[in-house]
């Protein structure tokens, strides 16, 4: 199954990471009408640093394969970044077609999904037949609201979309948090929450905060690894 990381620059900046494996593949493309450079980046550590790939500089519409290589780990982030802009836009894409992998990033700040203390879905994924691993990590930021500390407040990995509560065990697909302050903002993650999926199954970033006067934003990735 492919995953798909697109972004459309109008300005300098980074698009969301693809999560790709050493010795697989995947393919890249710029295209559009622009007056700019984009560049293909990866990071070692998770996205604390970047570095450039050497390929992928763009000026014009481009496009190819890379091959991931070991540089100090076996999975490693790639992302798109803007460092040049002048007109135009340029729209850029990473897909990975590592059937043993499957996530959905998101990259841009986004309001919560549901109302206060009412669970919503951030992201989902579709899982075809196997074993599987599924992880998911949530940054919050306060945006401005006031929130209340709360047994309500949860990230959750589910089989069930939004409010439906069916399989949510704390401690195994969920997962508390205290809240975010102005000054210092909050991490949340589920991790090895394991799926058998006979068929395809779609799972779910689900969240529930506590909330009012504003709403708290979210970014996150809901990932997933085949076993065996």
């Amino acid at each position: 199954m492919a995953t798909t990381i697109s972004k459309s620059f109008t300005a300098v900046g980074a698009g969301g990471a693809l999560l790709a494996r050493v010795g697989t593949q995947f393919s890249y493309a710029v295209s559009g009408t622009f007056v700019g450079t984009v560049r293909l980046v990866s990071s070692s550590n998770g996205g604390l640093s970047w570095e450039p790939t050497g390929v992928a500089n763009a000026t014009a519409a481009a496009s190819g394969v890379f091959e991931v290589q070991y540089k100090g780990a076996q999975d490693l982030l790639f992302r798109y970044e803007c460092i040049a802009f002048t007109s135009g836009t340029i729209v850029t894409s990473l897909v990975n077609v590592d059937t043993n992998y499957v996530e959905s990033v998101v990259s841009s700040v986004t309001t919560v999904p549901g109302a206060t203390t009412a669970w919503g879905n951030m992201a989902s994924i579709v899982l075809p037949g196997g074993d599987w691993t599924v992880d998911l990590l949530v940054h919050l930021v306060l945006n401005g609201a006031t929130m209340a500390n709360a047994t309500t407040n949860a990230a959750a990995i589910s089989l069930f979309s939004t409010t439906t509560t069916t399989d949510h065990i704390l401690g195994s697909n969920v997962s508390n948090f205290t809240v975010p302050t102005s000054t210092i903002h909050e991490k949340v993650d589920v991790s090895s929450y394991r799926v058998v999926v006979n068929g395809s199954q779609t799972v779910y970033a689900k969240l529930n905060a506590s909330y009012s006067a504003g709403s708290p934003q979210y970014q996150c990735r809901l990932s997933a690894r085949k076993l065996g």
